[in-house]
């Protein structure tokens, strides 16, 4: 393997490691946030096994998609939850003015263009491919996509805002450290996760790859540097690979959640338990 592949002196294995257009009102976002009470509560509890019977875990991907659609569907019509009127068919402006009610502000709460995206309804959610800076991240609702409005994107991504949050996805061994001492918003973390993700791979993380990695990851960096790529996000070949090359082609943003069945993930991923409070579960898919 080419020593090119890593441009910058001193990145043998002892340095490695896997931790280190609408002008007007588009949505009123003062109650867009998804409280994480939706997902611990009852309807949320995993059956009970038939007697003598051991079925084989489904892989993490989907059981996280079928929380997701565990989620959407007991948050009902229009996407509020149970108990809650739905939306009258004729609003004032071109989107609904408030995406869900009142959650209670001592549980922490997504805002909800981070939370999964629900066709169904139609929320207004973040597009972003991690391969490009911030500056490209749009934001699709009511079949309408237009770039992330400022308003929106210097908005607090939790509910109360935090200090600091940990994102750990699947896809990666390195954690993404997103901070603001004014409250963490969405742009620090997408700004996070490009500047993390953007970052050498070294030759000692390379060489700990499995092979198949090493190959799926090879394969990305040929082609951030072919022609056939977009100008603003073809890479010269003496770039060397980088951690979002190791993504293959799972670089689009899907959201951000913590979910009862990432509980044991982040333990194993995060030993600090204080840092296991400030963590969540970045989830990544392919290019549609």
């Amino acid at each position: 393997m080419p020593l090119s592949l890593f441009p910058y002196p001193g990145m043998g294995r002892k340095g490695s490691q896997s931790d280190s257009h609408p002008d007007r009102g588009i949505l009123n976002m003062e109650n867009a946030y998804v409280s994480m009470q939706h997902f611990n509560s009852h309807q949320f509890a995993p059956l009970t096994s038939s007697p003598g019977q051991s079925p084989a875990e489904y892989p993490a991907f989907v059981q996280r998609a079928a929380a997701a659609a565990r989620y959407h569907a007991a948050m009902g019509q229009g996407g509020l939850a149970p108990g809650f009127p739905p939306y009258p068919w004729a609003v004032p402006d071109m989107y609904p003015m408030d995406l869900l009610p009142q959650m209670d502000t001592q549980a922490v709460s997504i805002h909800v263009l981070l939370s999964p995206s629900n066709p169904m309804v139609q929320q207004p959610h973040v597009l972003y491919d991690v391969r490009y800076k911030r500056e490209r991240a749009y934001m699709t609702t009511h079949s309408f996509m237009v770039k992330l409005p400022d308003e929106y994107a210097d908005q607090p991504a939790t509910q109360p805002p935090v200090a600091k949050m940990w994102l750990i996805c699947h896809d990666i061994p390195w954690r993404i450290a997103v901070t603001n001492h004014k409250g963490v918003t969405i742009r620090d973390i997408l700004e996070a996760i490009h500047k993390e993700l953007h970052v050498p791979i070294t030759e000692g993380e390379w060489w700990i790859a499995q092979e198949e990695e090493r190959e799926r990851t090879l394969a990305a960096y040929q082609d951030s540097c072919s022609e056939g790529v977009q100008e603003d996000v073809r890479r010269k070949h003496s770039e060397g690979v980088k951690r979002v090359d190791w993504l293959g082609k799972r670089t689009m943003f899907m959201s951000i959640l913590r979910l009862p069945m990432d509980e044991a993930f982040i333990k194993a991923r995060v030993p600090d338990k204080k840092a296991q409070a400030e963590t969540w579960v970045l989830d990544l898919g392919e290019i549609t």
